[in-house]
């Protein structure tokens, strides 16, 4: 049964890798084809002396349904579509409820004597059971691990620095290729400015001592002590 999942796989195969044309088909057709062919194979290998056994329908056709296929080629093309529709259902209701038991799919499948069918039969339906939820838990499994390794790397990006040639900035020049002039008189203003700052510094009288008298007073004071007053005649 052709999904419209595969058909578009189809189509952009050639710009998908191997797991993501694998796990972007339907889950059910995957899983019913695989397990048809294992459960075919397995029921030749049981039933024929052939060394190479083929594998055809007959494992599932307990009532001989299949067993003469028509002549014409539209009517064994209408037949096979019968049959991968029926393997697809049953691959869908094993995948859907999860099934353990291959009795309970015996008997989804129409059948009522189950202790007592061929050992081939109940073998090859066995293993298709099993294979349909081994690759359909597998698709599952693998569909989840890609998405999260899309979710890493999504994460990634927007975590990532954007550079600014990517953003919707244009780079700006610095202030100093902008208004070269501005720049040196500021630096002129600036050198001014110490100048001013070293040179009132230069100028101030050194702060005197608590209780020190100032340099005048201090001189008169010492000359009045070597002046000897006069005699009287």
């Amino acid at each position: 049964m052709q999904s419209t999942a595969s058909s578009e796989t189809a189509v952009n195969a050639a710009e998908l890798t191997a797991d993501e044309i694998l796990i972007l088909r339907d889950t059910d057709e995957v899983a019913s084809a695989v397990a048809h062919l294992a459960a075919a194979r397995l029921y030749a290998l049981m039933t024929s002396d052939a060394e190479e056994p083929g594998v055809d329908f007959g494992w599932f056709d307990r009532l001989g349904e299949f067993a003469n296929m028509p002549d014409a080629p539209e009517e064994q093309k209408a037949r096979h579509q019968q049959v991968q529709q029926r393997i697809f259902r049953l691959a869908a209701y094993v995948r859907g409820r999860d099934l353990q038991s291959t009795e309970t799919l015996y008997r989804h499948d129409g059948g009522r004597d189950w202790p007592n069918e061929t050992e081939p039969y109940r073998q090859a339906l066995e293993v298709f059971r099993l294979t349909a939820l081994s690759v359909a838990s597998g698709m599952e499994t693998r569909r989840a691990a890609l998405a999260d390794i899309e979710r890493q790397e999504i994460a990634k990006k927007q975590a990532k620095p954007l550079k600014l040639e990517d953003s919707i900035f244009e780079p700006e020049d610095k202030m100093g290729d902008l208004l070269p002039h501005a720049v040196q008189a500021d630096q002129d203003a600036a050198k001014a400015r110490r100048k001013a700052e070293q040179e009132t510094e230069a100028e101030t009288p050194a702060a005197m001592s608590v209780g020190e008298p100032p340099a005048g007073h201090q001189k008169a004071k010492t000359q009045r002590k070597t002046q000897k007053p006069k005699k009287s005649n």
